[in-house]
């Protein structure tokens, strides 16, 4: 039988622990270590040649080490074997060898502590333990003659070789005797054996290693322990390396004529206890009387030997005094060290304890709120109230059969060949045909929608962007482009129809900073007072959506209108088919990739950074501005504004930014000077001015309560730096266009494009912040149409992603479904090592298949607010037999009422009596028309109302047992979709659980990150930031030094 909780081949250090076993040879020590780690560490030994069996073999001392794990703790194990001893006919020297080598493992610690500069890597060799076999001798006569047994007592006894080894080893190390092969002995041989060789120990006075314990200060468990472990003294141990197969399970045994020995049976050998005794319950009591004792009564010996040695040579009186000043000057520096280890270990754990303690406090504010949440049902934040569970298995069994009864309805007799000439026929053509097109119908009819929407935003917002910067003489509705269509290019101050607000740059910057708050107070008023889902991108929301819940009011009409109108403040549109159409017509260079390589790690440290104290910002905006949603966005909006007029890439809008930026200088894209040898420095502060600026405002800005994305402000920012480093690229191929790596370039081809390196980083900083790499790989694929930069791209995002996996980003999508609390089950979540009876509703309502009456439903459906019950069978066994939703409950309840002959008393059957009702009757939900009145006219001729069509829906809900791990019952939520799992046991139900019980479940759980108070406020996030930063130049550099 394997050892439980035992692992081997572990690479980490565990804790050091020294075993010795002595004894001769036929005692069984090499079965027994080898028993005992399970695996071969001491070799059996083999002598092939007759001749050379009864040669006397000289005493040698062999350590061994392995590594095993016992009860969650590793042991750094080295047995010390003694092969030889006792086989010659003078033992002497091997009594001393023994001895000695103990003594030199305590040399070696004594002459590694006296140095002044120690060797981190020394390893400490002292024996903790010996066990010394006993050989079971004299059995075969006492156990057949008793009333000889007196004659043959000095058989019973130790060996004069036993009492003097165990002597002179027991002032050196524990010495742990032990009967090897006791399975050659009686019970009662044994129990007559062990008490003669305790009688020996006590009359020769050996101290050997009797489990002490201390009867004032032990408690009575520890004491209980000792007492029954010092009673089996010498221990009686077997070993074996082979398996038995005993009722079915493999044991290990010693199979004889007479019988089977089991190692691991007390009733057999003491095996299990001196193990549990070695590597549990008394390994530290083993170390610390071979550290504490006796070596360091070896030390003073030693000492006090060197001392009188020193007299004995005449050694001046105040040479000696120095040595013993030097010692007591090494012994308090050793204590010292002690104790400033032991004030650093202490400290570390305050440390450790405080944070538990806020993360814990900070777990019972959050459930604290909740619970204040849920006992104020108006509140319109509540966690869960706006969250709807999708049943994916329901709704695609309610369209199979809409399928399968509307194909029925076109094959039905009035409708075959002999009336094909009729109206009638014509008819059901035309349903088919409008049945099979409905799907292209709505989506068609969305797509032009949509279209017309975006259109009507695009013109909107392009007015409203120009708008901030003047007016257009010809027509006030006209923005800047179509007002000067007739001037080519991005630049148009020599239009005469467009009249900027003020000839003084103030005065510009005034109408700016206004319009820029008049736009942002309307749109954050709007979001508060009509459509309160219109804030933010709505990417957390749609995966919330698409992963099994539904938001009421979220996919609304009004969110769209408010959504589409405050997006219009928000420019960020071309009118081109993608949002930006560009080609590059020359291909890159072999060596850019050492620079797309910084633009790939800075896309990395981008999202990292934004991502961590993006989260902070918002925690401080729940807490103190949670009230304040207009004010805050008027703010942010006013502070962008007036920053961001003086930077020409802050002040345009970002789409028309970027777009400046992605253009190739021969391509038409020098405007402002951008490809410009005289501006490039002067560009280059202002781009990573610009950069450095919008990443502070996209910290601060996303998640306010405005309808506003995170995708083009991060590629915006990629964009600027990128652009910046093709810049300084470009002015070091100038500089040195025929030296060194820029040697391979063409003489008369631009060999750097500059707006290459500015998609490539616009790239790297959406991948960096959303964590996405493959959908990146396709848009910029759009955006170019080259496919020459496929593999530059890919490069840069494989750099992002490996910077994002080395710091631990997760996307800011998922970071804020976690920071709202929206029910979002994501792959890395955990199941805390758990099963789902933790989970599982156990206090459920559920219904009997038959035997219950309407007056009996209604009073449980008035009694509770579940959304649906489990069906169970009548009789005591409670097995289950389906499961319907409240909803439907309800609906069929209200139908029936509607009935003559429906009363109080009327029964109500979820189960079909006759199967061959179940298999002609399709299952159907509530919207649709099947469950006509006829049906339930034909329900009630039966005798009562039926339920079943729609408990059919779940005749077969998904069950699970309890013990199974919660992880399991995630992923069927995830990739199944169903709205509540049963829990049965053995049929017999036992629970339930639902989404919302995990999640609810995972949302009780220590929080990982400490709440905004917590780090210190301003102050504290400052201090972060610094520490953040300088643990990545940390993690750095040793990553550098180990490659």
């Amino acid at each position: 039988m394997p050892i439980a909780g035992r692992r081997r081949g572990s690479k980490i250090k565990g804790i050091q622990f020294t075993l010795m076993v002595v004894g001769m040879s036929g005692t069984g020590r090499t079965t027994f270590v080898n028993t005992l780690c399970e695996q071969e560490v001491l070799p059996h030994k083999v002598i092939n040649n007759p001749d050379l069996a009864n040669m006397e073999e000289v005493v040698s001392i062999k350590p061994a080490n392995v590594e095993l794990e016992e009860d969650g703790v590793r042991i750094s194990l080295t047995v010390v074997d003694t092969p030889g001893f006792g086989n010659s006919i003078d033992n002497g020297h091997t009594f001393q060898d023994i001895v000695e080598y103990l003594e030199r493992q305590y040399d070696d610690i004594l002459a590694e502590q006296s140095r002044i500069k120690r060797n981190p890597r020394f390893r400490d060799s002292r024996v903790h333990a010996v066990l010394y076999f006993i050989s079971p001798t004299g059995h075969s006569c006492v156990s057949r003659f008793d009333y000889l047994s007196a004659w043959f007592q000095p058989l019973l006894r130790l060996k004069e070789m036993d009492i003097e080894l165990m002597r002179r080893l027991s002032p050196r190390a524990n010495v742990i005797p032990v009967i090897g092969r006791s399975d050659s002995l009686t019970p009662r041989e044994l129990k007559a054996f062990k008490k003669r060789i305790m009688e020996d120990i006590e009359y020769y006075e050996i101290p050997i290693y009797n489990f002490p314990y201390d009867i004032e200060e032990d408690d009575e468990e520890t004491i209980q322990e000792n007492m029954e472990l010092r009673a089996l003294l010498p221990l009686a141990v077997i070993g074996s390396e082979e398996e038995v197969v005993i009722d079915g399970e493999s044991i290990r045994a010693r199979v004889y004529p007479w019988g089977i020995v089991e190692v691991d049976n007390p009733d057999h050998s003491d095996f299990v206890r001196l193990r549990s005794a070695i590597f549990g319950s008394h390994l530290n009591d083993l170390k610390t009387l071979t550290e504490d004792v006796l070596y360091e009564t070896y030390r003073t010996e030693k000492l006090s030997r060197n001392v009188t040695d020193n007299r004995q040579s005449q050694v001046p009186p105040e040479d000696l005094a120095n040595q013993s000043v030097i010692l007591k000057e090494e012994q308090l520096r050793r204590e010292e060290e002690k104790l400033r280890e032991v004030e650093l270990r202490v400290q570390r754990e305050i440390n450790e304890k405080r944070q538990e303690l806020l993360a814990k406090e900070e777990t019972l504010r959050n459930l604290e709120s909740r619970l204040a949440a849920q006992s104020a049902p108006s509140t319109p934040y509540h966690r869960y109230e706006d969250f709807t569970t999708i049943d994916w298995i329901q709704d695609s069994i309610l369209e199979r059969n809409r399928r399968i009864r509307t194909a029925h309805s076109y094959s039905t007799p009035d409708t075959r060949l002999g009336s094909r000439t009729s109206w009638l026929w014509l008819w059901y053509q035309v349903r088919k045909a409008m049945d099979i097109g409905q799907t292209w119908f709505v989506v068609s009819l969305a797509g032009v929608v949509i279209g017309v929407n975006a259109a009507i935003i695009s013109i909107v917002s392009e007015w409203l962007s120009d708008i901030k910067f003047g007016y257009c003489s010809d027509g006030w509705w006209l923005n800047q482009q179509f007002c000067c269509w007739e001037i080519e290019g991005e630049e148009v101050d020599g239009c005469d129809s467009w009249h900027p607000w003020s000839d003084v740059m103030m005065g510009r910057w005034l109408v700016f900073v206004l319009f820029a708050a008049l736009f942002s107070f309307v749109a954050a008023h709007l979001v508060r007072s009509m459509a309160k889902y219109a804030a933010g991108s709505g990417i957390s929301e749609i995966k919330c959506i698409l992963a099994g819940f539904v938001m009421q009011g979220y996919l609304g009409f009004a969110t769209v209108v408010i959504k589409s109108i405050t997006l219009a403040m928000n420019p960020f549109r071309t009118g081109k088919l993608v949002l930006f159409q560009i080609t590059y017509d020359r291909d890159w260079h072999f060596f850019e990739i050492i620079f797309y390589i910084i633009l790939g790690i800075f896309g990395g440290l981008y999202g990292a950074f934004v991502v961590k104290f993006n989260l902070q910002v918002a925690a401080f905006r729940r807490k103190h501005l949670a009230n304040h949603g207009v004010a805050e966005a008027v703010t942010l909006a006013t502070l962008t504004a007036m920053i961001g007029y003086f930077n020409r890439f802050l002040r345009l809008d970002m789409t028309s930014s970027m777009a400046i930026l992605f253009r190739e200088c021969e391509g038409g894209g020098n405007a402002g000077d951008l490809c410009q040898a005289p501006a490039q420095w002067r560009l280059s502060n202002s781009l990573i001015l610009a950069t450095i600026i919008r990443i502070g405002l996209v910290v601060i800005s996303y998640g306010c309560k405005v309808p506003a994305g995170i995708f083009v402000p991060s590629m915006a920012i990629g964009a600027t730096f990128g652009r910046m480093v093709g810049i300084l690229v470009k002015a070091m191929e100038r500089a040195y266009d025929r030296h060194g790596i820029f040697a391979v370039c063409a003489p008369d081809v631009p060999c750097i494009t500059p707006g290459t390196y500015a998609f490539l980083g616009a790239a790297a900083a959406l991948s960096g912040i959303m964590r996405i790499t493959v959908t990146v790989v396709v848009i910029m694929f759009e955006l170019t149409g080259a496919l020459n930069y496929i593999l530059p791209t890919m490069i840069v995002l494989l750099v992002t992603k490996a910077v994002g996996d080395f710091l631990g980003t997760n996307g800011i999508a998922d970071e804020m479904i976690r920071f709202n609390g929206f029910p979002f089950l994501e792959k890395e979540d955990q199941a805390y090592n758990v099963s789902v009876s933790v989970v599982m509703l156990t206090e459920i309502h559920t219904l009997t298949e038959s035997g219950m009456n309407v007056k009996e439903i209604e009073d449980i459906l008035e009694g509770t607010n579940v959304k649906g019950f489990p069906i169970i069978s009548g009789d005591e066994l409670r097995h289950i037999v389906g499961y319907i939703g409240r909803t439907e409950l309800r609906y069929v309840l209200d139908r029936a009422k509607n009935m003559p002959r429906v009363d109080d008393d009327t029964l109500c059957q979820f189960s079909a009596r006759d199967p061959d009702d179940e298999g002609r009757n399709a299952t159907f939900g509530i919207e649709e028309e099947a469950a006509g009145t006829s049906f339930f006219e034909s329900a009630l001729s039966h005798g009562g109302i039926r339920f079943w069509p729609w408990v059919n829906l779940n005749k077969t809900p998904i069950t699970v047992s309890p013990e199974l791990p919660l992880d399991i019952v995630m992923q069927l939520f995830k990739r199944m979709g169903p709205r509540v799992i049963l829990v049965e046991n053995r049929g017999v139900l036992t629970g339930l659980v639902t989404v919302k019980d995990v999640l609810k479940f995972i949302a009780t759980q220590p929080a990982h990150e400490p709440s905004w108070d917590d780090r210190g406020g301003l102050n504290g996030v400052l201090e972060e930031v610094l520490t953040w930063t300088t643990d990545i130049i940390h993690r750095t550099v040793s990553w550098i030094r180990r490659r």
